[in-house]
Order: structure tokens, then C-alpha cells, then sequence
């Protein structure tokens, strides 16, 4: 299950002033909404493909990413918009948490593939050239700073985690999740590691 919009109002943290890009975040509740047609549980992830766009997950997933120390940066509450899931119209549905991440790392973009199209002087973001043909995901390692989900220098709702994330998911056997490696991000036919698997 996925969401199709996380909408709220928001609130500028930063713009550059050369090329204009800015940074927001929440400034109230996200409404968080969803197709009642699909779906039979109300899963511990969701993945957000409008307005507040990203990773979403249950109270009880970022309570247990809190009790390990995980670095993700901040969160913001999210609430469910009706229509809710037709087939759990009578159930409560958990809270959820908007997780944008940090900038954690730089993308090696040469090795990933992508040719640069220009740099901004001054807050560093890249834009990519649209005929670049990237085939993965190549960090470069000495830039990463210990965040345990985080997102590059090559846009913000691509997002990676490190295998501690991975590890707390099979601990507690959470759902929806979806985890690639970054030689795979590419490979479309890839479905994902089965961490569920015993």
C-alpha cells in the first residue's frame, strides 16, 4: 500500500539566493491520503508520491527507531484523511510519521551513471542531465555522516538507510517496507530484499 499525497502547510527553512532552491517542511499535521480500495491492514511503512513526498511509518516504528538511537533527523506527525481502508472502516488506524531524512552522503554521479548538468555555486545542488542513463546508486563512502537514513546530493526523496534499518525491520517484522541495494536501484524487474524471509 502506498499514499498518494501528504499535504499540509508549510514553512521555508532556507533559499538560495543564486539558484532559488529552497527548503521546506511541515508546519502543521500532514494529511495523509490513501486509496480505500487497496489495502487490507494498516502496514508500519508508507511511501508518499505527493506533496510531502518520502517515507511515512507507524508511532510504533519510530518509537522503536528512537529506543535504538537510529539518526534520521526530525519527524512530523501525519494523519490518516478519510475515506480509511474499506475493509478496516471499523478498525483505529496507527499514527504515522513523516520522515524526510537528512542529507547524509554525496553521490559518486560519474560511477551512478548520471552526467552533470550544472552545479549551483553557492548551496551546491546538481542537476542531472535527462539523457544520462544511470544503472545504480554509488555513494562516496568519506562523505557519509553516520545518518542512518538519509538522502544525497542527488535529490531528497531518494532515500537510503544503513543496515541498521534493515535489521530492526526483520527484528520486529515490520511491513511495506522495501529495501534495494544501490547496485539494484536501477533494475526495475528487482522486487527487493525478502527481509522477512525465516
Amino acid at each position: 500500500m502506498a499514499a498518494y499525497g501528504g499535504y499540509a502547510a508549510h514553512r521555508v527553512v532556507s533559499t538560495c539566493p543564486i539558484c532559488g532552491t529552497e527548503v521546506r517542511e511541515p508546519a502543521e499535521n500532514i494529511a495523509l491520503q490513501i486509496s480505500p480500495e487497496k489495502g487490507e491492514f494498516w502496514p508500519d511503512a508508507l511511501e508518499c508520491a505527493g506533496g510531502f513526498m518520502g517515507l511515512y511509518v507507524a508511532s510504533h516504528v519510530k518509537e522503536t527507531l528512537d529506543n535504538a538511537a537510529i539518526k534520521y533527523g526530525r519527524g512530523f506527525r501525519a494523519v490518516l484523511a478519510r475515506p480509511y481502508l474499506k475493509k478496516l472502516q471499523r478498525s483505529v488506524p496507527p499514527s504515522y510519521f513523516y520522515l524526510p531524512a537528512v542529507l547524509g552522503a554525496k553521490l559518486d554521479f560519474a560511477a551512478s551513471g548520471y552526467r552533470i548538468a550544472s552545479t549551483c555555486s553557492r548551496c551546491g545542488r546538481i542537476r542531472t542531465d535527462a539523457a544520462s542513463e544511470p544503472s545504480k546508486y554509488k555513494l562516496i563512502e568519506e562523505t557519509w555522516n553516520g545518518s542512518d537514513i538519509f538522502y544525497t546530493d542527488l535529490s531528497p526523496v531518494a532515500l537510503f538507510c544503513s543496515d541498521r534499518v534493515l535489521t530492526l525491520a526483520r527484528e520486529n517484522r515490520w511491513t511495506n517496507f522495501r529495501f534495494v541495494p544501490p547496485e539494484q536501484a536501477h533494475n526495475y524487474a528487482y522486487s527487493g530484499i525478502n527481509y522477512l524471509a525465516k
